[in-house]
Order: C-alpha cells, then structure tokens, then sequence
C-alpha cells in the first residue's frame, strides 16, 4: 500500500460509502478504482474526480500522489538491485567448480 491508497481507504471509512460508489461518482469502473485503492496506481487519470469525491483538496492530493509516484519508484529500484543480486548469487554458484577463465566477476576473468 502507498500513502495515497491508505489516505484514500481512510477517506471512504470516514464517508462511509463503497470503492463501487466511488468508482460511478467519478465515472470509472470498479476495478481501476480498485487498483488505485490498493496502492497499483500512483496517479489516477481521474484524480481531481477522486480528489472531490473524497473532500481531498486538489493540493493535498497532488502530493499524494507525488509521493505514492517516489514511493514505487523506490520499490522498483530496491527490487531490480534484489532481482540483480540474485543472478549474481546465481551466476557464482554455476562458476564454482569451473575455471576462473570462464567467470568475469572472479580473479581469472
């Protein structure tokens, strides 16, 4: 979850009205709005709908967003330097045993 989907979560708590209802308000269908409600969707399309539908103010909702966008962008970062790492520890376990010729990562290559 980003801090857009939970600000937007404790929005519709608070009115007490459906991620479906939000999503005929604003003229979306009920899976984008889901999407955007569990944190898939750093900026929505109909953000200024969404922003009215919730009494968010444009502002506030504008940083919202800023921040969910740095927030996946740290999260794809971390993950591909993880996803690197293991085709490192990969790579390594296929190099043991042969010559350090054929590992450029090793002493030999």
């Amino acid at each position: 979850m980003s801090i857009l989907s939970d600000r937007l979560n404790k929005c519709v708590t608070e009115l007490g009205i459906s991620q479906n209802e939000i999503a005929r308000r604003i003229g979306a269908t009920p899976a984008a709005v889901s999407m955007i409600f569990n944190g898939r969707v750093a900026k929505p399309r109909k953000w200024r709908e969404l922003a009215s539908a919730l009494n968010i103010d444009e502002e506030e909702m504008v940083e919202l967003m800023r921040l969910a966008a740095a927030e996946a962008l740290g999260v794809a970062r971390a993950s591909r330097k993880e996803k690197a790492q293991k085709r490192s520890s990969v790579f390594h376990r296929i190099c043991d045993g042969h010559r350090s010729d054929r590992c450029p990562d090793q002493d030999g290559g």
